[in-house]
């Protein structure tokens, strides 16, 4: 919808999506998701992804998980949370040493 790109407010303006995030819907013993719906949400996260590193330059994510991606009120899923992408140019990603990512915290 929109961008703010002055040095140190960079900020995405998007459209509101009230259905929170995969995440939050996995995690809701409230929602039954079917078989068929689950195809469905996949679809719109592979075909979000593929959108992406079509893109010219491509975009690398780098950090998807079900805490980025966004439900809509029909349940269609939107990729966000760009703050680990980078654009892969012809001299590819250097990532300085450091994997990128989120760091996994161990759960026991």
């Amino acid at each position: 919808m929109g961008a703010c790109t002055e040095p140190g407010y960079f900020a995405i303006v998007t459209e509101l999506l009230p259905g929170g995030s995969l995440h939050d819907l996995l995690h809701n013993p409230k929602i039954h998701i079917s078989l068929l719906q689950k195809v469905h949400m996949l679809k719109d996260i592979a075909l979000g992804m593929n959108w992406l590193h079509c893109s010219k330059p491509p975009i690398i994510h780098r950090d998807l998980k079900p805490t980025n991606v966004l439900v809509d009120e029909h349940w269609n899923m939107k990729i966000c949370d760009f703050g680990l992408s980078a654009i892969n140019r012809s001299e590819g990603i250097q990532d300085q040493g450091v994997a990128p990512g989120t760091v996994r915290s161990s759960r026991r």
